[in-house]
């Protein structure tokens, strides 16, 4: 796993460079942590009730406690997969923190 953190990216900036850097998806968690890969998924897809935390650079949510809100990183703006559980051995291994 990689651990960067930026404090001046929005989501819809994060998901863009994520496109950029040639990730396929990009999971958002806990209105902190944003991540990236070719696969999600392996941890089960939830309801979207458990990825109800607003996000804190921009509208909308970000996931939630151990739950990612998943997105296609080629769609324009971002195409909403679901709500997926995140474990520790995670599908998106390039882990970003964004804020202070």
């Amino acid at each position: 796993m990689v651990f960067i953190k930026l404090t001046f990216l929005n989501e819809e900036n994060l998901l863009r460079y994520f496109a950029i850097a040639g990730y396929k998806y990009a999971g958002l968690r806990g209105a902190a942590w944003c991540m990236c890969g070719n696969s999600y998924g392996s941890g089960g897809e939830v309801s979207a009730e458990q990825c109800d935390t607003p996000c804190p650079l921009g509208p909308g949510t970000c996931g939630g406690l151990l739950r990612s809100s998943v997105y296609e990183t080629t769609a324009p703006g971002g195409s909403y997969l679901g709500c997926f559980v995140d474990t520790e051995d995670r599908d998106l291994p390039l882990l970003i923190q964004v804020g202070s």
